[in-house]
């Protein structure tokens, strides 16, 4: 295209918007394609053909997406529970550490065989307050 058929075509397209003639302009612009082409039917009906295909594949992509978003979501607090799990576990396994390390200790055991099993040493004399309430032990 010369520049001056450009640039009277670009006066006839800002004339056309100012005046409201766009669907005028467009069906005159198509029907002069399929008038040189002689393929007008044809391209008409791939048309909507692709943009069904396209927007098929758009939206199972974004149903994959969002399905794939949801697993992991849930996958994520599973293994935040199972952290929480381990974290408890580990705490627990060093407070037996820690017993099992008094089990060895002479007065650990003393300790535990006066207050939960109530044994004295031979000629030891126990007071019993018995004042103190059952409570206030």
């Amino acid at each position: 295209m010369t520049d001056c058929k450009l640039r009277r075509a670009q006066q006839l397209c800002v004339q056309v918007i100012l005046f409201g003639e766009v669907k005028v302009l467009a069906k005159h612009k198509r029907h002069k394609k399929t008038a040189a082409h002689g393929k007008s039917a044809s391209k008409n009906r791939r048309t909507p053909v692709y943009l069904g295909i396209t927007a098929a594949a758009v939206i199972y992509f974004a149903v994959t997406v969002i399905s794939q978003q949801l697993s992991l979501s849930e996958q994520n607090r599973t293994i935040d529970a199972l952290n929480g799990k381990i974290s408890e576990a580990q705490q627990t396994g060093e407070a037996l550490k820690s017993e099992v390390d008094n089990l060895n200790n002479p007065e650990y055991i003393e300790h535990i065989a006066r207050e939960q099993l109530g044994l004295v040493r031979p000629n030891e004399r126990v007071f019993i307050d018995s004042n103190k309430s059952e409570n206030n032990k």
